[in-house]
C-alpha cells in the first residue's frame, strides 16, 4: 500500500544526497524577502474574514514573542522560527552620515 507507493515515488523523483528541507526553513526563505506591509495586510485580511481564529490565537501569541515569525491553524501553533538577523524583512540598511 503507502510504503510500497512512497517508495517508488522516492525512487523516482528522491535524491538522498540532498540535504533536508523542513517546511519551516522553506517558509522562512519563502518569506524572507517579502515586503512587511504586504505581509501584514494579509494577515489582517486573514483575521479579519475569520475572527474566531483570532480569539483562538489571542492568549497564546504572547508566549511566542522571542520568535520572528508564527503559523497558526484554527488556533493550533504549527509553525513557528526566527529569520536570519542578517537577511529578514524588517533589515534597513542605513546610509553612514559623513
Amino acid at each position: 500500500g503507502v510504503p510500497v507507493a512512497g517508495l517508488a515515488l522516492y525512487l523516482a523523483l528522491g535524491a538522498a544526497g540532498l540535504p533536508d528541507q523542513p517546511l519551516a526553513d522553506r517558509v522562512a526563505r519563502e518569506f524572507q524577502h517579502q515586503d512587511i506591509a504586504v505581509l501584514l495586510a494579509q494577515v489582517e485580511k486573514h483575521l479579519a474574514d475569520n475572527p474566531s481564529e483570532l480569539a483562538a490565537i489571542a492568549s497564546k501569541v504572547p508566549h511566542y514573542g522571542k520568535y520572528s515569525y508564527l503559523g497558526f491553524n484554527g488556533g493550533t501553533n504549527v509553525l513557528k522560527g526566527n529569520w536570519d538577523a542578517s537577511a529578514g524583512p524588517l533589515l534597513r540598511r542605513l546610509a553612514v552620515a559623513r
